[in-house]
């Protein structure tokens, strides 16, 4: 006598109960991961606000003094290149900064009193692009490179200056 082998069928019986379990778990992993991204961006704009105080503060630290020879060092998010430095009033000549001075003009207007600007300004946070330091003299345009997330920004001001000089 042949035995006949039967067809073994695999069946997998889930409850409604728990698939939805399973919604659940990946709503809240894709929820989980969205906190966290919208928070690591907002230390990001932190990092924007924390520079321009620290440069303010140390620019009027110059201002109130006779004599300032010494340079500010500021933290910037990962993803900003330079910090530039421009009066807005003035038209540049020259290819030095050509790149930065075109995409920071396209983001300013004549009418905003700013003078210290982030490249690119599409990687800087909304209303971080630009921002107007006080007690300065700005000679042309001038950017100084952000490396590893840090820059430098030399700061001099002489016996008879009455502005503190960037560069």
């Amino acid at each position: 006598m042949i035995k006949r082998r039967e067809a073994k069928k695999g069946q997998l019986e889930i409850s409604f109960g728990m698939i939805f379990s399973i919604i659940i778990i990946i709503a809240t992993v894709i929820t989980a991961f969205y906190v966290i991204r919208y928070f690591l961006d907002l230390n990001k704009c932190n990092d924007a606000s924390g520079f321009y105080d620290g440069l303010q503060g140390e620019v009027s630290k110059a201002w109130n003094s006779r004599l300032y020879s010494g340079s500010y060092e500021g933290k910037l998010p990962s993803n900003i290149e330079y910090v530039c430095f421009w009066n807005n009033t003035q038209v540049i000549t020259g290819r030095k900064f050509l790149t930065q001075y075109t995409a920071v003009k396209e983001y300013t207007s004549v009418v905003e009193k700013k003078n210290v600007y982030l490249y690119p300004p599409t990687n800087a946070c909304t209303g971080m692009v630009s921002y107007n330091l006080k007690y300065v003299k700005l000679d042309g345009f001038n950017c100084f490179p952000v490396n590893n997330s840090r820059v430098k920004i030399p700061l001099s001001m002489g016996s008879f200056d009455s502005l503190v000089k960037v560069g």
